[in-house]
């Protein structure tokens, strides 16, 4: 018997729960699929939805500090005029 490249990977036994056996045979028939490539393609749209959630995460981070600063910014710019409006009103009094 030869070596087939697949034989090399990296291979891990999994035990499963009771009926995701089935569970995993069936969605790999519906997607034209062996169970391993079935396995491994969930396995890779969790890791790649894991990384899309932590990006869009990151980038909430930066836009709240974003507009955190510009709220500081916002709020000194009306001290000042507000500064400004007090000042002419005692002038005028």
């Amino acid at each position: 018997m030869s070596d087939a490249p697949s034989r090399k990977q990296d291979q891990f036994i999994v035990r499963l729960p009771d009926g995701m056996r089935d569970r995993i045979k069936a969605a790999a028939d519906a997607n034209n699929r062996s169970m391993n490539a079935e396995i491994v393609a969930m396995i890779e749209e969790q890791l790649n939805k894991s990384n899309k959630q932590d990006g869009l995460l990151q980038m909430l981070r930066q836009i709240a500090e974003n507009l955190d600063a510009e709220k500081h910014a916002v709020d000194a710019k009306l001290a000042e005029i507000l500064a400004a409006i007090h000042a002419a009103a005692r002038g005028k009094e």
